[in-house]
């Protein structure tokens, strides 16, 4: 039986690893045929102390993953965290000849296609970001008008928006970037289900293919070390509280789970 082997990349964050990681498992699952190879871009250890341990534990029953650690670059100069999606995106780009390295070592020894992935969030807003710049060419501002913005049903007030398009020290620029290499895949995939975001999914039209394939999430991780355990207990019983079906978790932070919208 033919193998395919996969690449995936994920920003570097716990919360996309993760994600990535729990993608990867649905897949094998699926197919005895796909072999994945994750590359970990890595952070300092101080940003996520416990992540290494914890994605490693992820990974080490599943024979058919396999977790690829990138070489540790030079972090960018300290003040670029003025814009933490700056810095993150100026990371990214000193890590691509590693990963271009890389990538190339595993196709030169393997007689399989290869692909690539990457997860985004905030699709609608990034995407509708383009036309915007070629209109205005400067970052948002909270005394904006309402915004229309494709896949969301109501009109966005600029004070609700991640606060990096708001960003005079690189955050917008960084969006901005994102946003047009979007326009050059051949498919997104989006962490969420048809039957959340009907609305939203329908109207890509006019973009590179969309695909659904949540809700991904480890719902066996370990709790999150910087949440006293106190409060913890004092959230799950207010969720086990409520009627079922009537809450909606929504993570919106890559930290692996200190940023949740209920």
């Amino acid at each position: 039986m033919k193998k395919a082997e996969l690449i995936f990349i994920p920003t570097p964050g716990i919360g996309h690893l993760v994600s990535t990681l729990e993608f990867a498992k649905r897949l094998t699952d699926r197919d005895d045929r796909l072999l994945i190879k994750i590359l970990s871009i890595k952070f300092p250890s101080t940003f996520y102390p416990f992540a290494e341990s914890y994605t490693k534990s992820l990974t080490s029953s599943q024979p058919r993953i396999q977790l690829i650690d990138l070489p540790l670059v030079d972090p960018p100069p300290s003040d670029l965290l003025k814009s933490r999606v700056n810095y993150v995106s100026v990371y990214v780009e000193n890590n691509i000849p590693n990963v271009k390295d890389t990538v190339t070592k595993i196709v030169q020894s393997s007689n399989s296609n290869t692909s690539s992935s990457r997860v985004v969030g905030f699709l609608g807003l990034t995407l509708y970001l383009p036309n915007r710049h070629n209109q205005i060419e400067t970052e948002f501002s909270e005394s904006d008008p309402e915004l229309l913005i494709p896949g969301i049903l109501n009109p966005v007030p600029p004070s609700v928006l991640p606060s990096a398009v708001l960003e005079k020290d690189g955050g917008y620029t960084a969006y901005i970037k994102l946003s047009r290499r979007l326009r050059d895949t051949k498919g997104i995939i989006v962490n969420t289900f048809k039957e959340l975001e009907q609305y939203a999914l329908d109207s890509f039209s006019d973009t590179p293919p969309v695909y659904a394939v949540g809700p991904v999430l480890d719902l066996k991780g370990q709790p999150n070390l910087s949440l006293d355990g106190a409060q913890r207990d004092n959230i799950m019983n207010w969720l086990d509280d409520q009627p079922p079906l009537s809450v909606d978790g929504e993570g919106v932070g890559i930290s692996g789970g200190d940023e949740v919208g209920l």
